[in-house]
Order: C-alpha cells, then sequence, then structure tokens
C-alpha cells in the first residue's frame, strides 16, 4: 500500500515537470506571489516625516489683543487709580517659525516668533485725588501695542487622508506653548475733566509668555502645505508705564498702571515648506 502511494506521488511529479498535469498552485488553489509580497504601504501625497523632519513656515496674521484690565494703584502722595482699562482695535502681524517633526512618532518641535500690532482704540479709569473729595475721568484714544512673542511648542501631529478636500494629503498639529514675549506699549493724549493737563504712559519689557496652538496644514504639492492656525498668547505682566504730561514730565500725583496679565488671540494663513 504504501508503495503504490509513493509511485502515485512520483506520477503526479513527473507528469507536472513535463507540463502534463496541474501545477502546485493549480492543485492548492493558492498563488505563490501573492503569499510572498506582502501589501504595499498605504502612500501619502506629501513628504513623511521620515523623509523630510524640517520645515519652515511664513504666516500673515489677524491679531486680537483683549482688554487689559489694570490693577487699582495709590501714588505716594494718595491719589488712587481706579477701573482703568485698555481696549484695543483689530490688529495684524507676521509670524515666521522653523519646526522638526521627529520620524516615526507623532511628535514635532516648534519654534515661532512673531511681531504683532494693535493700535489703541481706547483708555478709561477714574483716578481721586488725596483729600480734596472728588473723582476725575480718565479717557484716552491715541496709541499703540507692539509685541514680539518668542514661543517654544512640543506638539502633536496626526496625518489627515490624501483625498479632497486635503489635495496631497495633510496634518492636523497641536500643542502647548511657552517663551517670553517682548511688548511695547504707549497709550496717548489721555485727557481729564479736572484740569486741562494731557497724559501719557508707556512700557517696554520682556515678560513671560505661555499658550497653545492648532493649525490645520492642506498640502498644495509634496513639500508644500497651505496652513491655516490659531494661537492663544498669554503674558504674565508687571508696569505698564508711569504717568507722564506732554512735556515729559513725570505727574507725580498718579500712580504708576500695572497688570497681572495680558493675553492675545492670533489667527494665521501662510505657507510651510519641508525638506
Amino acid at each position: 500500500m504504501k508503495k503504490s502511494i509513493l509511485l502515485g506521488a512520483l506520477a503526479c511529479s513527473c507528469l507536472t515537470m513535463t507540463g502534463h498535469g496541474q501545477s502546485v498552485e493549480e492543485l492548492l488553489g493558492v498563488s505563490v506571489t501573492s503569499v510572498q509580497t506582502p501589501d504595499a504601504p498605504t502612500m501619502t501625497g506629501h513628504a513623511s516625516a521620515e523623509e523630510s523632519p524640517w520645515y519652515v513656515g511664513i504666516a500673515v496674521d489677524a491679531v486680537f489683543a483683549a482688554t487689559i484690565d489694570t490693577n487699582d494703584t495709590t501714588s505716594s502722595g494718595g491719589t488712587r487709580l481706579n477701573d482703568s482699562q485698555i481696549q484695543f482695535d483689530y490688529g495684524t502681524g507676521l509670524n515666521l517659525n522653523v519646526g522638526y517633526r521627529i520620524p516615526d512618532s507623532y511628535v514635532f518641535i516648534d519654534i515661532s516668533a512673531s511681531f504683532l500690532w494693535n493700535g489703541v482704540k481706547e483708555y478709561t479709569g477714574s483716578y481721586a485725588p488725596s483729600g480734596i473729595g472728588v473723582v476725575g475721568d480718565l479717557r484716552g484714544e491715541d496709541g499703540n501695542f507692539y509685541q514680539i512673542p518668542v514661543m517654544i511648542t512640543p506638539g502633536l501631529e496626526f496625518e489627515l487622508p490624501g483625498q479632497w478636500p486635503f489635495l496631497a494629503g495633510g496634518a492636523i498639529r497641536f500643542g502647548p506653548r511657552v517663551g517670553f514675549t517682548y511688548q511695547d506699549l504707549e497709550v496717548k493724549n489721555i485727557t481729564t475733566n479736572l484740569t486741562d493737563d494731557v497724559f501719557s504712559f508707556s512700557s517696554r519689557e520682556w515678560v513671560f509668555a505661555f499658550g497653545a496652538m492648532v493649525s490645520l496644514d492642506l498640502f498644495i504639492d509634496y513639500r508644500t502645505s497651505l496652513n491655516i492656525g490659531y494661537q492663544f498668547i498669554g503674558n504674565l505682566s508687571g508696569s505698564l508705564g508711569t504717568f507722564e504730561e506732554a512735556d515729559g514730565a513725570p505727574a507725580g500725583s498718579l500712580p504708576d498702571v500695572e497688570t497681572n496679565f495680558s493675553y492675545t488671540n492670533v489667527l494665521s494663513v501662510g505657507l510651510s515648506f519641508y525638506f
């Protein structure tokens, strides 16, 4: 019995070798090629972090500086400044950044520097000079607020599919931000109902900054993306300046202007280039 089985197997082998029989693939119902060749990886239509980890970007910004509510302060002579706040017009800005996407991970590191500008829409406040029993109003509608935040972001990046509306693919990025902001604030032509004096105050200083960012990057070709982003920038501020008269002399009867916190919202549109 065993001999007959062996002879049958040899006969099948000979027929196969001479082309007079079914192939092994046909007998088994499988394709050797399909077994040996793995599925091709799903490819995106843009440069991956493994081949192009670095990128640089440039963007134009719409800047929305929030109203700054200043602290209640008192001068050495006893004059108290109350209910003081600074409101800003919508502003513009420019943002430059450079980043590194860590290969084989979802992590990126981004360093950015921005130049942001807002005009002063209105300054209002009230003050009570010591000993005279009256309250004066302060009002001004002139000035500028410049900010230069330098921020670092350790964040996460997730790929989006390479189908419409993402053109050659896309990515969404988000993460916290930390750094410093150079603030240059000047509020001018402040008048009061008690006298004919005209005041101003200004400050220039670096302050600690923190915040967050999120961006949607749509690749318009293999190494170029159109970016739509948002960032929140919070600043821990201190003195916003000392009141001065029109000739630059200190207005000793008025206290310093101070605040603990200010923040800005920034919307941006720009391009990034990968290499």
